[in-house]
């Protein structure tokens, strides 16, 4: 899969866990893409969105090469 694939999957089709797809769907978050629009301390302030779920967040994107596509401050 590319890395833009990988940016458009759903969520569910990736290894989040359950608690990062529930903040994900509270946030109204579909895929990787969305995320990543923000940057990282703007993750971190939105709602259920804690450091936890910030460092699941970077493991996915290590696993998958996109470790680039994060903006930070």
């Amino acid at each position: 899969m590319s890395k833009q694939q990988t940016l458009q999957e759903p969520l569910s089709k990736l290894s989040f866990s359950k608690e990062f797809l529930e903040m994900a769907d509270k946030n109204n978050f579909h895929n990787l893409e969305e995320i990543l629009r923000l940057r990282s301390y703007e993750m971190r302030e939105l709602p259920l969105f804690g450091y936890r779920m910030f460092y699941e967040l970077l493991t996915i994107l290590e696993d998958n090469g996109l470790q680039s596509e994060l903006k930070d401050g």
